[in-house]
């Protein structure tokens, strides 16, 4: 079943099913942190959300792991059918939810020239944009696999049951390379406007007009790291289908099974989150050694009292 993915497949399935699992803790602490925590006061809607379907994207790619038919060539077709329209649903939407991202901080920065009204309904558009985008892609595919369920396979050398029609491929490839394209697109002008406005504001302090708000440069930073890690997953995605190569299929489920962890590195390594995770180790640090401190005075106390009921017990019987 996995012939060419080296002399030792099933550690490299463990491997990369392994580093996806540790990639969805740290994405479920990421996300309590930014819902919990008393430190990290900012916390953009389209972020967590991104947070959340890329949290959601890594459960349906390992469903024939956690039902025990990663190596039956034939699992059920009713999993392979949901398998494969949650996996496609769930790529379009993680491709649209890097460029909500991007348009949501063009948005704050007033890069995009809107009223505050307009600004409040684009949020709320964007935060519902993947998952409108997820029910068609995902009911689509899902309807061809009931339809014709000959035609989604679990295939050699792959862990997820695939559709096997290169019509319906070739265009949600498509369309991810779209939205890729002009996520990048837009990133690069949010990088040169935000140098820009830094700049501006640094050499012209005293020009008293109405400026742009200072943007952060590890925001923009971490957007644009984030769209160019998705675009070589496309491409790697992209050659896997199209291209026979055992290093291909093998980079490409590195790659898929890192990107929970990278997702979750890239916007969680911030002073804010550093400061809340060590403010709850110390908080949990010191309840722990309270209670054991605690446990020590009342065994003492016990045993202090079992002493003196002992001794209250002794009778002297004089003839």
């Amino acid at each position: 079943m996995y012939i060419n993915l080296g002399g030792q497949p099933a550690m490299l399935i463990s491997a990369a099913f392994a580093l996806n699992t540790i990639g969805q803790f740290a994405l479920v602490a990421l996300l309590a942190t930014f819902l919990l925590s008393r430190v990290v006061y900012h916390c953009s809607p389209v972020l967590f959300n991104l947070l959340l379907v890329c949290l959601a994207a890594t459960v349906p790619q390992y469903f024939l792991m956690y039902a025990g038919q990663i190596y039956n060539p034939n699992p059920p077709a009713a999993l392979c059918a949901t398998q494969a329209a949650l996996v496609e649903g769930l790529h379009c939407a993680f491709a649209v939810v890097s460029l909500c991202l991007v348009v949501e901080y063009l948005a704050e920065s007033h890069t995009i020239s809107s009223k505050t009204t307009r600004v409040r309904y684009l949020k709320i558009t964007l935060v519902a944009l993947p998952y409108l985008t997820f029910l068609p892609f995902s009911l689509g595919v899902g309807a061809y696999g009931v339809s014709h369920p000959g035609d989604v396979r679990h295939m050699p050398n792959d862990l997820t049951c695939t559709l096997q029609n290169r019509t319906l491929i070739t265009g949600t490839r498509i369309v991810i390379a779209i939205l890729v394209i002009v996520t990048l697109a837009t990133t690069g002008p949010t990088v040169t406007t935000a140098f820009a406005v830094i700049h501006t504001l640094t050499t012209r302090k005293h020009l008293f007009c109405k400026r742009l708000p200072p943007p952060s440069l590890s925001r923009v930073a971490r957007i644009a790291s984030f769209a160019l890690f998705q675009a070589t997953l496309l491409i790697f995605n992209v050659l896997r289908t199209y291209v026979a190569s055992d290093f291909l299929r093998v980079a490409y489920m590195v790659l898929q099974a890192l990107t929970p962890l990278i997702t979750a590195l890239n916007f969680g390594s911030k002073v804010e989150c550093y400061q809340a995770w060590k403010s709850a180790a110390i908080g949990l640090s010191r309840d722990w050694f309270s209670k054991r401190s605690c446990q020590g005075t009342s065994t003492a106390d016990a045993r202090q009292e079992m002493r003196i009921v002992v001794d209250k017990s002794v009778s002297v019987v004089v003839d």
